[in-house]
């Protein structure tokens, strides 16, 4: 099972073109409160274009004339790229104004109650800069789904960080009866930036616990035995406002 717009969307992140060429995009992990042109890796790849476009015209850079590597190179030292919590966001928000006429944003909240409401009323601008992998896939946004035969596209992995201080997020963009395939950008994985994974399926009536992960960190140690900690709330996690999609 897939959703034509999640692929459509994730297939903009994973085939990046740069001025004729395709550019791996990094992963990113900075933040700058007052630079508003930043994407601070929460960009869409349009965003991304703009900000590495203006990034060299003010470091009088000619990107043309350097190799592949070279531009990223460039692009992580301009914190240009995208990290965890904006692939899946900017994944999301079509999938979701598809489906219930409004944009992610309208939905996600980061404090319970009155405190939520103000909090979109006063923060609404660039609202996805506020929005971690934590608040996106938390109980105020999401159910939990036990079940790995219970997954949808657009369903999240809450997962964990090399600290466990902080969370991680992945997209499940495809699942079948023997497969989860998942989407997410990471500096950990032997893979970096925004790419595909998957995990097979041994279990569908069991979580994510009872599956045979493949992904691998850049150390290569299992991708699991890092990001998966069911005892800090990790598992499988669906929207709110995705709930009632089937």
């Amino acid at each position: 099972m897939k959703s034509e717009i999640l692929n459509k969307t994730l297939r903009s992140y994973l085939d990046f073109e740069y001025q004729g060429r395709l550019i791996p995009l990094p992963y990113v992990l900075r933040f700058k409160p007052w630079d508003f042109r930043a994407t601070c890796g929460k960009g869409t790849p349009t965003e991304i274009i703009s900000e590495l476009n203006h990034a060299a015209s003010e470091r009088n850079q000619v990107l043309g004339l350097l190799s592949t590597d070279q531009v990223i190179k460039f692009m992580k030292a301009e914190g240009i790229g995208v990290d965890c919590s904006g692939l899946a966001f900017n994944l999301l928000s079509p999938l979701v104004k598809e489906k219930t006429g409004h944009n992610l944003a309208f939905y996600i909240i980061r404090y319970p109650g009155i405190m939520g409401i103000l909090d979109k009323m006063f923060y609404g601008f660039k609202r996805i800069r506020r929005i971690s992998a934590d608040i996106l896939t938390n109980e105020l946004n999401t159910i939990p789904i036990d079940a790995v035969g219970d997954a949808l596209p657009g369903d999240l992995l809450r997962l964990s960080t090399l600290t466990s201080k902080h969370k991680h997020v992945a997209v499940i963009v495809e699942i079948t009866s023997e497969k989860l395939v998942y989407a997410h950008s990471s500096r950990y994985t032997e893979e970096a930036g925004p790419h595909l994974s998957q995990i097979q399926i041994k279990k569908p009536d069991k979580g994510l616990g009872d599956q045979a992960w493949l992904e691998k960190t850049n150390r290569g140690d299992p991708y699991r035995d890092l990001a998966f900690k069911p005892e800090l709330g990790d598992g499988i996690r669906r929207l709110k406002c995705l709930n009632w999609q089937k």
